[in-house]
């Protein structure tokens, strides 16, 4: 079997170790992963949620793990100058079109800025080149003294009061399952567990403050409620600001765990 994940330090945190004799993962753009998914070469992808959301018939969701922040979430920034209480224009590259799209939403909600949002595919093998990018307002002058870092999860978090769910893992509609969903449940489980995320973040000198705070407190794989519902509200916007064409539902290869509780 093999699963594309986006390559990021966090996938390499929670699949790179150890390899498995069954499971071959590829780390790659997640456009690429779309893109990798849709031609068969890989059994299990990691996906942008507007993707998903985008075309609910053409996936199933694996309900076994989710990369979703609470909040902030590290990889998922955008550029803004004049400050946050008086933006005169945002720009920055999105590696995947969740970002691009949240940034969208949450600058016209929040703020009334309207942004122009170009994509690109592109695909590369340092994990650098990004797929869409975001921008409003003049060219920013690079002397700026006002430049900020808009924390795009924290936006939405602030905006909607719900997590937002970055990439869910999902296969072809009609691919059989449940093998690769549980691999990666276990996977992420084991990755996740308190001894394991300690010992990585004190080893890896990589880390930025940010994500070593991310990873020990806005983190989120599992489905719950509120990941559920922050897509059912992901999705309302995407319908608002013609992004879809209608409301669906998210199929999913087996009901989530809190789906079975509520019932």
């Amino acid at each position: 079997m093999r699963v594309a994940v986006w390559d990021i330090r966090l996938c390499s945190f929670l699949f790179g170790s150890p390899p498995s004799d069954e499971v071959e993962v590829l780390f790659r753009e997640p456009d690429e992963c779309k893109s990798l998914l849709d031609s068969g070469e890989v059994d299990a992808a990691l996906l942008p949620a507007v993707d998903v959301l985008a075309d609910v018939e053409r996936y199933r969701v694996l309900p076994q793990a989710v990369l979703a922040s609470l909040a902030s979430f590290p990889y998922a920034t955008i550029a803004v100058h004049g400050g946050l209480d008086g933006i005169r224009s945002a720009e920055g590259f999105a590696r995947s079109r969740s970002t691009a799209t949240v940034g969208e939403i949450v600058l016209r909600e929040s703020y009334g800025l309207e942004t122009a949002v170009k994509y690109r595919r592109q695909s590369s093998t340092n994990g650098s080149a990004p797929d869409a990018y975001l921008t409003f307002g003049d060219p920013p002058d690079d002397s700026d003294p006002d430049t900020a870092v808009f924390d795009v999860g924290r936006e939405w978090f602030e905006l909607t009061t719900r997590p937002f769910a970055w990439g869910l893992f999902a296969v072809a509609s009609e691919s059989k399952s449940d093998d690769i969903g549980e691999w990666i449940g276990e996977v992420v489980t084991t990755s996740l567990s308190d001894e394991n995320r300690e010992l990585w973040i004190s080893s890896e000198s990589a880390l930025s403050e940010v994500e070593k705070s991310f990873i020990t407190h806005d983190l989120r794989t599992s489905f719950d409620e509120e990941i559920l519902a922050g897509l059912d509200e992901f999705m309302r916007y995407l319908f608002y600001f013609g992004k879809i064409d209608d409301i669906c539902t998210l199929q999913f290869s087996q009901p989530p765990q809190s789906m079975r509780q509520s019932e």
